[in-house]
């Protein structure tokens, strides 16, 4: 017996089926709109890719051990031992070496609250400049005063009034060891000598900046600002990020990013220093504090030895030798 079909349910079979022929028709038609927008795309994406400024990052790992005194700290030696093998817990760790102790210390040692970079071309510039690895003429035909390699400006102090921290200020390079630096604050711009502390008077009080050396060539520009201190601190902490990667392993994993990679290298080669600087003071102060327990307990131990001594002779000589 042979089944019927209507002529809407066969119609509804087509429907459902790939036409191939179809949709090869729509492509080869809308070809040239098709390949354009796969070249846009393409093109937005390398411009991302090179134009945009990279983002790095640098980490270290700790070991964290566990103290294993818990048996021996039943006695006053296994105490006094305890202190010296003393390990704070993993989590404990976690969080001095992420603590506003060791931040302040890299924040003020790095001097991270100054931010000085050169001056670039727009969109290219930073492109230009990462692929370049030596000072290059500043600007396009000598003039304009941007940098297109490796320039650097080693700036030491940089002290500003509070009301225009955040403010940038632009840096000159002159030649035979000046610089001018120009800014909101300042009526005429400023020109300082290269390894020498210079206080600048202006009308929100006094600036102080301490230029210790200059890789750009005279004319080459750069950007100068002062972040606040605090502000500073509390930044960096929100970057760093410090976890145990694998549960119970001890094994600190600790993370910064940043688009300037020397600063996030010298930042967390900073970071694990101190921290194991003020590990070491922690340690250095339980031994000292366990050392004055012992020199606080030799003379009660010795006072309780020295009367079981007497009470020992007194009863060998009220029983006889044969105790």
């Amino acid at each position: 017996m042979k089944s019927l079909q209507s002529p809407e349910n066969e119609a509804l079979k087509h429907d459902d089926e790939l036409d191939l022929i179809g949709v090869l028709d729509v492509l080869v038609e809308y070809r040239s709109a098709i390949l354009k927008i796969c070249l846009t795309c393409a093109a937005l994406a390398t411009a991302f890719a090179f134009l945009f400024p990279p983002r790095y990052q640098a980490d270290i790992s700790v070991q964290v051990e566990d103290g294993n005194g818990m048996a021996a700290a039943q006695s006053l030696l296994g105490d006094v031992s305890s202190l010296f093998n003393y390990n704070s817990p993993t989590s404990a760790e976690q969080q001095i070496m992420a603590s506003r102790l060791v931040v302040t210390s890299v924040v003020d040692e790095l001097h991270s609250y100054i931010t000085v970079h050169p001056s670039r071309f727009p969109l290219i510039g930073d492109f230009v400049a990462r692929v370049s690895d030596t000072a290059m003429r500043p600007g396009i035909f000598g003039i304009g005063g941007w940098a297109w390699g490796a320039e650097h400006a080693d700036i030491i102090q940089f002290d500003v009034p509070t009301r225009v921290e955040g403010d940038r200020f632009s840096l000159t390079v002159l030649s035979t060891g000046r610089y001018s630096l120009s800014g909101r604050i300042l009526e005429n711009p400023f020109v300082g000598r290269v390894g020498r502390v210079e206080v600048i008077q202006t009308s929100h009080g006094p600036m102080t900046l301490f230029v210790r050396s200059f890789n750009a060539a005279p004319g080459t520009k750069f950007e100068l600002s002062r972040k606040s201190r605090l502000g500073t601190i509390t930044e960096m902490q929100s970057r760093l990020d410090v976890k145990e990667k694998i549960k119970s392993s001890g094994v600190l994993i600790a993370t910064l990013r940043g688009t300037d990679p020397v600063m996030i290298r010298d930042q967390m080669q900073a970071v694990g220093r101190y921290y194991l600087k003020q590990n070491i003071e922690r340690k250095v102060a339980d031994a000292a504090q366990s050392l004055a327990f012992l020199d606080a307990q030799v003379p009660v131990l010795k006072k309780q030895l020295e009367d079981a001594e007497v009470r020992y002779t007194l009863l060998r000589n009220k029983r006889g030798p044969s105790i």
